[in-house]
């Protein structure tokens, strides 16, 4: 399947391994939904598949964002599929933790915790 491309995401699905780039420095109040419809629509795409998120470029993410992910989440799960987020600094896993989601997501500081190589 050929990498799907955006402004706000870059999409690059390989076998059954499907690698979401965030393009953007904020997942936040102002991209939200434009980035969830993009991730929905990925989502019905891909099917079955592992999606990494990768935050490397991630910098702020808003309670909206976090919610969109844990929506994801289930979404992929629903279809036997895994979501885990990679690449995250060290303040957004701050947010994770607090609020708890490290209880439901799967996120990992670095892209080797994740046991795989983004390529």
């Amino acid at each position: 399947m050929p990498p799907m491309d955006s402004s706000l995401l870059e999409v690059n699905v390989t076998g059954e391994t499907a690698v979401v780039r965030f393009t953007q420095k904020s997942f936040s109040d102002l991209n939200p939904q434009r980035v969830g419809q993009q991730l929905l629509d990925l989502v019905e795409r891909v099917g079955q598949h592992w999606v990494f998120f990768d935050f490397e470029n991630v910098e702020f993410l808003a309670s909206i964002g976090l919610a969109k992910l844990v929506t994801l989440h289930k979404q992929i799960q629903a279809k036997g599929g895994r979501l885990t987020v990679v690449n995250v600094r060290e303040n957004i896993y701050q947010a994770f933790e607090t609020t708890r989601l490290t209880n439901i997501l799967d996120v990992r500081r670095r892209e080797d915790e994740a046991g795989t190589m983004l390529a």
